[in-house]
């Protein structure tokens, strides 16, 4: 099975490189979260949403907006960039949805071309999102999958295929037929990782490699490459400004250069965070950048030789696991980042102490600290274990926050999500692909499978004082147990008939609290497996990529102080509950 979800998750890592936050529910605001109903509980927000969450492709419309991809929330939106307004124009839950949109590009007959990844293909569609149709199909080879796409000035359009999962493996570079009536032309192949690209004044094509921190120049109509200038970080986009020069950044370190064409010098422009993804020149010289790994949308100061966000700055993304440290920082595995928080509101501290592709190596050897996708972490003592995957191959890692150093502990798994601490010295690995939970221990890597047939497991709890471990099936709708330390551990129904349970957590009590996903609401289970309704109108149900096996989740906690935290994977968010002074 880990081969076969292997296969299909490579689409994920080919992106370069958030969500609109919904429209919350009717409710009252009193509480300061809107739409949040919990009796009994006063609801604040520790993290307040985000309002553009994991951005990557970009088009200028050319009337002071631009359209952004959210690769890993199959979305497209229409940012406004004087106002700040964001509409959608292709979302997850369509009838047919932009599987992975990574890059986008405004052709001359006026429509949106987006390459979609999950599917190998490039798609057209209207400005508004409305007639779609697919021009460009079986693009790579399974492995390489659709990344950059751009209009040359004769109004041919082209894309890249390139692999994550392998650095050596070949990508290349295709001719699209814009209106879909000839297949897709191969022009070169076994080009390392290229990525966004662009076309000078000269008719060439300038190909950041992302891997090889190189940018090669192509003619399209020779079919010859040859490399311009090297020694950059990973490059992820490439665009060419009024002037013909080349604007290009690297994800890992966040500079953004520009180079002559002619001689490949290079000049550096700004410093923004790293996770850049790709980038934009407006016809005034105007520089904007998304981010892959935090959201948003900035815009360059060339003056100050920063990056200004145009939207307010938001901590976290796809919060989907939470714990707490032994000092009461949060940790969150953020889907593309593993984030330590301190305080809460306006002065919330942020510390992403693992991002993803910043952990890199020189380029001969990149294969060895790429880091990708990161659902899950907790803090033992003072170090932090984290899923990651980066297919063939789940792994867990130990940063130790003294040293920042980052440390192999277990690999072999298929998706490991939620990490949670077990007994001494072992950790407790919930895998959505292999549906299972996996005991490991720390010292020796050895993981041991304690529960198994289960569907996208999400959410793990352990609970020290009984030795019970619970499980949220959620493609199952139940919540499992399994005394750990019992002699022969076997699984119990602990709730049952739920929509899409994802997050668990055991109060003081002992009592299980469960985050239903599809309803957004947050129950405590009694005695018999009856539920009392804690909360609703809770901020998830997050659809994601829509892949089989993989499940967005939200997690809940329960701190040491007894409050209840819920993390919003749908905008970003973390919602604290605390006991009313009524006592509720």
């Amino acid at each position: 099975m880990r081969s076969a979800w292997s296969r299909v998750m490579t689409a994920v890592l080919g992106l370069g490189a958030v969500f609109v936050a919904p429209a919350p529910p009717a409710g009252s605001e009193a509480d300061g979260v809107p739409g949040v109903d919990a009796p009994g509980y006063h609801a604040r927000y520790l993290v307040e949403p985000n309002p553009l969450q994991q951005t990557d492709g970009m088009a200028l419309d050319g009337h002071g907006g631009v359209w952004v991809t959210q690769a890993l929330s199959n979305r497209v939106v229409h940012l406004d960039l004087d106002t700040g307004a964001i509409a959608r124009i292709a979302g997850e839950t369509d009838a047919e949805p932009l599987r992975v949109p990574d890059d986008i590009v405004l052709g001359p007959d006026g429509n949106l071309y987006v390459s979609a990844m999950l599917d190998r293909a490039v798609v057209r569609m209207a400005q508004d999102g409305t007639h779609r149709k697919v021009v460009g199909s079986n693009l790579g080879d399974g492995s390489s999958l659709t990344n950059g796409i751009a209009f040359n000035r004769q109004g041919r359009l082209f894309a890249t295929d390139l692999s994550f999962a392998d650095p050596t493996h070949p990508g290349g570079l295709w001719e699209i037929d814009p209106a879909g009536a000839k297949p897709p032309v191969p022009i070169v192949r076994n080009l390392p990782t290229p990525e966004g690209f662009g076309f000078g004044p000269d008719g060439l094509a300038y190909v950041p490699e992302m891997f090889l921190g190189r940018i090669d120049v192509i003619d399209v109509d020779a079919r010859t490459v040859r490399t311009l200038v090297d020694g950059f970080g990973y490059l992820v986009a490439l665009k060419v400004d009024g002037a013909g020069r080349l604007v290009t950044i690297e994800t890992d370190t966040g500079k953004l250069w520009r180079v002559d064409r002619a001689t490949g010098q290079r000049t550096f422009v700004a410093q923004g965070p790293p996770g850049l993804d790709n980038l934009v020149v407006a016809a005034d010289g105007t520089i904007y950048t998304t981010n892959f790994a935090q959201g948003n949308v900035w815009r360059v100061d060339e003056a100050r030789q920063v990056m200004v966000p145009l939207l307010p700055e938001s901590p976290l993304t796809l919060p989907f696991s939470l714990s707490e440290a032994p000092d009461g920082a949060l940790v969150v595995g953020d889907f593309t980042a593993v984030t330590r928080l301190t305080g809460s509101g306006a002065g919330a501290r942020a510390d992403r102490l693992s991002r993803l592709l910043v952990d890199v190596a020189p380029p001969p050897t990149p294969a060895r600290q790429i880091q990708l996708l990161t659902p899950g972490a907790v803090q033992i003592g003072s170090a932090v274990y984290y899923s990651d995957f980066l297919p063939p191959d789940g792994r867990i890692f130990r940063r130790d926050l003294a040293s920042g150093r980052r440390d192999l502990v277990a690999k072999g798994f298929g998706f490991p999500w939620t990490v949670r601490e077990g007994p001494p010295g072992r950790l407790l690995v919930g895998d959505q692909a292999l549906g299972a939970v996996f005991d490991v221990d720390i010292a020796t890597g050895r993981s041991t499978p304690v529960v198994q047939g289960l569907r996208s497991p999400s959410g793990l709890a352990f609970d020290r004082g009984s030795g019970v471990l619970y499980v949220s099936d959620t493609g199952g709708g139940r919540v499992v147990g399994v005394n750990l330390s019992a002699p022969s551990p076997s699984p119990f129904l602990v709730a049952t008939g739920l929509a899409g349970p994802e997050g668990v957590a055991v109060d003081a009590a002992g009592r299980v609290l469960v985050v239903e996903g599809a309803t957004g609401r947050l129950f405590r289970v009694e005695d018999g497996g009856r539920r009392h309704l804690v909360a609703s109108g809770l901020p998830t149900g997050t659809v994601g990529i829509g892949l089989p096996l993989l499940n967005y989740s939200s997690d809940v906690l329960v701190r040491l102080d007894g409050t209840i935290v819920v993390s919003g994977d749908a905008d970003g968010s973390l919602i604290e509950l605390s006991r009313s002074t009524d006592g509720g």
